[in-house]
């Protein structure tokens, strides 16, 4: 099951501790008051679709009469775009409150200055959109250089330094250092426990973190009893259906599927599905995927008809909510395609295949891995079907581009060259 860090942990932009100063005179100083207040609501604990679509409204409201009077460049303007950046994540749409903390940033660091709170807030939240596409070691360079001017500024226990810390925590885990992960999560743990206690959603958070770096590290029966605990715990204070017990609850999921317990985690996922339906609507970005992985452990369990019709019903909503070129979007109908070849119906794998070939190329580009994939596998369908000189091209084109990406040594290099040394001798008996 796909459970990138981002998806169940880094979620979103802080909760924007603003100040109730005064807006202007007339309708400016009205949407300070009632407006403001509907606009800070904190999403992850609001458990309605609906609570956070009003949210929205109400911080767009606030920008506009900001705006109206002060000016779009004036701070408290600026501020109530974070909120608007903030509403749009609780709804599912990240990619646009992503953009728009991109192209706040610089507005933030001019007018209010560099070390302003709001300013690093705005900076935290930026890298977390940025390792959301990918970490790399600079960007850890990055975050321990923000940790550094936060603790400074902010205080070392302030709660958006200890968010920025498990963002780093994040980041080292999709570096591939999930003991440094652990080991991060668990110094901001302590002080959570020290500071808010154990029963506050931060520290319930950051427990969910360290459920992650311990999976990573293979140690799922821990990892699986740290998450029941949490979600145990999210279910008594914030509900089942609350937004964070939500996220939990997926996780856990995630974790009894990577130790084999299908049946279990499918009836988890029935009900996770259902749930997300109704809080955040069945077009939500996060309700997609928990659809998603119910397929994907329909495919694990052989049910492929169920699989093939959930992913059937899946991939128009991604077309329609994320764009028929988004990566997800792809995927899905990589996973279509696999469960078309799994339950025989090899020629519409083949042809799902090589449509998604072009796609792949399109949105990705001819040598990368993704794209190398869809090579490999229509390869491998196409010689399942005897088609052994249709296939080899393909075979032959994903083989040069992992030998040139990942070295001859990569396990998924040497499948390729298993793959070209089998079609080639079947080629040479024809």
């Amino acid at each position: 099951m796909k459970t990138p860090p981002a998806r169940a942990l880094f979620f979103g932009f802080a909760c924007l501790l603003l100040g109730a100063a005064a807006v202007g005179a007339g309708g400016a100083m009205a949407a300070g008051t009632e407006v403001e207040t509907k606009a800070k609501a904190n999403p992850d604990v609001g458990a309605k679709a609906y609570e956070a679509a009003e949210a929205l409204k109400a911080a767009e409201a606030l920008v506009k009469a900001r705006a109206e009077s002060l000016g779009a460049e004036d701070a408290e303007t600026l501020r109530a775009r974070l909120l608007v950046a903030q509403a749009l994540s609780a709804q599912g749409r990240t990619a646009e409150g992503d953009a728009m903390i991109h192209e706040l940033l610089p507005l933030m660091t001019k007018v209010l200055g560099a070390e302003a709170p709001e300013t690093l807030r705005c900076l935290s939240g930026d890298l977390s959109a940025r390792s959301r596409k990918g970490a790399n070691a600079e960007m850890e360079k990055e975050y321990r250089r923000l940790i550094a001017v936060m603790v400074r500024v902010l205080g070392p226990q302030d709660m958006d330094t200890l968010k920025t810390r498990r963002r780093l925590a994040g980041t080292l885990l999709d570096l591939g250092r999930p003991v440094d992960a652990e080991r991060e999560g668990r110094r901001v743990l302590d002080i959570l426990n020290r500071t808010v206690g154990e029963n506050d959603l931060a520290f319930l958070d950051c427990q969910a973190d360290i459920v992650q770096a311990l999976s990573a590290q293979g140690r799922k029966e821990a990892a699986e009893t740290l998450c029941a605990g949490v979600v145990d715990k999210g279910v008594r204070l914030f509900g089942a259906d609350s937004p964070p017990t939500l996220r939990w609850r997926g996780m856990l999921c995630g974790l009894r599927f990577e130790q084999g317990k299908l049946p279990v985690a499918e009836d988890l996922l029935r009900g996770l599905v259902r749930d997300m339906t109704q809080v955040h609507g069945a077009e939500h970005a996060e309700t997609l995927r928990f659809q998603e992985d119910l397929c994907l452990v329909l495919a694990a369990e052989g049910k492929y008809g169920e699989a093939e019709k959930g992913y059937r019903s899946l991939i128009p909503l991604k077309e329609r909510v994320l764009g028929a070129g988004h990566a997800e979007t792809l995927t899905s109908r990589r996973d279509l395609a696999q469960v078309l070849s799994a339950m025989g119906a090899k020629e519409a794998a083949v042809k799902e295949y090589r449509a998604l070939l072009a796609a792949n190329e399109q949105a990705f580009g001819a040598e990368d891995a993704r794209t190398l994939r869809i090579c490999f596998n229509l390869a491998s369908t196409l010689w399942e079907l005897q088609r052994d000189a249709e296939a080899l091209p393909y075979a032959q084109r994903a083989l040069e581009g992992r030998t040139k990406a990942l070295g001859k040594d990569h396990e998924d290099t040497q499948a390729a060259q298993r793959l070209v040394e089998g079609l080639s001798r079947a080629k040479e008996k024809m």
